[in-house]
């Protein structure tokens, strides 16, 4: 009767470890009082489940509804303590996470040139498995025999659930991985590769060899097609040459400095170059010294390359520009520093100091104006240039030769254009008599352009104003010696600076442009030192074309 009695028993314990193994499965042993199950089992993988799964028949028939206090991370096998909320009451519970599935995947057969080596999942696709999986080689694997090799792979996962797969490993003769150096383009051919001339023969590159870039490193893989079979090899550009360059003496002045590539030039590298010195020059010290440039590529390649400073002491002065005589009208403000400026070699712009301390603004007059600047080192540069106070507004005069010149300028025309076109004006539409201003510019343009005569000061003034209107240089000139005073102009429409003078003359002469010979040339004929100037003066400032 014992026997018979406990047969029961066993059979329901059997059927209980049945259920344990189907993917949810609930723990047996539950508190009479409790509305929550102790635990549950889930395979590694699966989703949490509803915090409802925990809750017992009686729970569910009474209507109770459940949620986590805290979703816990399943994604890692493992016991993971959770409390179950019903209400605003917790009941404790836990969910133990279980692999017991071994990892999938599918075994892909590779070919290899010799030499070249693949890790056990390079022979893997679409591993798949809930935990970690790791790979290695069943059998042993010989990479440098030519020939096939069968071979055998596991996958075993974090819960030491295991799967091997098996395919074969097809090994060619040849050399895997070739080397060129870049900016140097390397001939290739199936060959190059592979060591069988049968092979190479049956070998065509899957690969666009003709697109490969010598000009850029780094490893690039390369595809052979060999009867039908996928065969990978590597082409390694890589930069092992220092940049080349040469040595560059530099002169400075003491303050000054320079920065590592002054020290070079010619510099030739097919990747970007980074200047550095070896040692930092003493920059205060007069005289010549040594200094080193280091120069680095992308490669991390490096070259020297020693050059000579020569540091000296700043004796040159700064150069005034644009100082220039000036027009005002009696009373008005002039604005002296307009368009000057000074440049020193050493220090750059400078400051430009002005003296006006003999100008009478109110009394018609030419006037001494001074201009100076210093540089850092003390050299200090002069310039002395004047301006005329008139009783003509010179504004007015700017406006009625730009109305003149508006009838007879272009945008399309070139500068000796414009000033021919501004000759002949002048020519046409001035009438010469023997009186004239001819002290004071404005006004001599002023009668040239509003009288329309006057004599040779008129048209040179009234050139002169009209040049400086479109911008062409000009610089005046007075005769030196002889009876009577004329003036004229240099200027200089791109081809270098040359004689101009519009007044008219008693036989044919083209005064527009002449060079020096022909302005000697007619002194001689003409005489009374008519072309005759202070060449001296304009010694360092321009030089007249001969």
């Amino acid at each position: 009767m014992g026997i018979r009695a406990g047969k029961p028993i066993f059979a329901a314990v059997f059927i209980i470890l049945g259920i344990v193994s189907i993917t949810l499965i609930t723990l047996a042993m539950t508190r009479p009082d409790s509305p929550v199950k102790p635990g549950m089992y889930i395979e590694a993988g699966s989703p949490l489940p509803e915090a409802a799964h925990f809750l017992t028949d009686e729970a569910r028939l009474n209507g109770a509804e459940a949620y986590f206090a805290k979703a816990p991370d399943v994604s890692v096998p493992g016991e993971y303590k959770v409390n179950i909320m019903i209400g605003k009451k917790a009941y404790p519970a836990m969910i133990t996470v279980k692999d017991t599935k071994p990892p999938t995947g599918a075994f892909i057969s590779r070919a290899i040139v010799s030499g070249n080596s693949l890790l056990p999942e390079d022979f893997i696709t679409d591993a798949s498995d809930a935990t970690a999986i790791t790979f290695a080689f069943e059998t042993k694997v010989d990479f440098t025999a030519p020939g096939v090799q069968p071979l055998f792979v596991s996958m075993t996962d974090a819960a030491g659930n295991k799967t091997t797969l098996n395919g074969l490993l097809t090994v060619f003769e040849g050399v895997h991985k070739i080397y060129a150096e870049l900016g140097y383009p390397l001939p290739l051919d199936t060959g190059t590769f592979l060591k069988n001339p049968e092979d190479a023969a049956a070998a065509v590159f899957a690969t666009d060899i003709s697109a490969i870039d010598f000009m850029s490193s780094g490893n690039f893989e390369l595809v052979l097609w060999i009867n039908d079979v996928s065969v990978p090899v590597y082409l390694d550009v890589t930069d092992t040459l220092p940049p080349v360059a040469e040595p560059k003496n530099q002169e400075i002045y003491l303050g000054q400095t320079l920065w590592p590539w002054d020290f070079v030039q010619n510099v030739n590298d097919f990747s970007n170059v980074d200047y550095y010195l070896t040692e930092m020059p003493d920059w205060s010290i007069l005289g010549e010294q040594p200094v080193t440039a280091l120069l680095k590529d992308a490669s991390g390649n490096e070259s020297r390359f020693t050059a000579m400073l020569n540091i000296i002491e700043d004796t040159h002065p700064p150069v005034i520009v644009g100082a220039e005589t000036k027009y005002a009208l009696t009373g008005a403000a002039v604005a002296y520093r307009k368009g000057v400026s000074a440049w020193d070699a050493n220090d750059g712009e400078v400051d430009v100091d002005v003296d006006t301390g003999a100008v009478n603004i109110l009394e018609e007059g030419t006037y001494p104006v001074y201009y100076s600047a210093a540089d850092a080192a003390g050299n200090i540069a002069a310039q002395e240039t004047s301006v005329v106070v008139t009783s003509v507004d010179p504004e007015e005069v700017y406006m009625m030769a730009d109305e003149a010149l508006s009838k007879i300028i272009t945008a399309e025309m070139s500068q000796y254009d414009m000033g021919r076109a501004i000759y002949t004006w002048v020519r046409q539409n001035v009438n010469y008599d023997a009186t004239g201003e001819k002290q004071d510019v404005i006004k001599g343009a002023y009668n040239g352009l509003k009288l329309r005569h006057g004599d040779c000061y008129t048209f040179f003034a009234l050139m002169k104003v009209m040049l400086d209107r479109v911008g062409i240089p000009n610089h005046s000139l007075e005769r030196v010696g002889g009876q009577t005073r004329h003036y004229w102009s240099l200027i200089n429409t791109g081809d270098g600076w040359m004689h101009c003078d519009s007044c008219p003359y008693r036989e044919y002469f083209d005064g527009y442009q002449f060079t020096e010979t022909k302005a000697l040339q007619y002194t001689a004929e003409r005489g009374r030192n008519y072309y005759e100037y202070d060449r001296e003066s304009l010694v360092g400032i321009l030089e007249v074309n001969q």
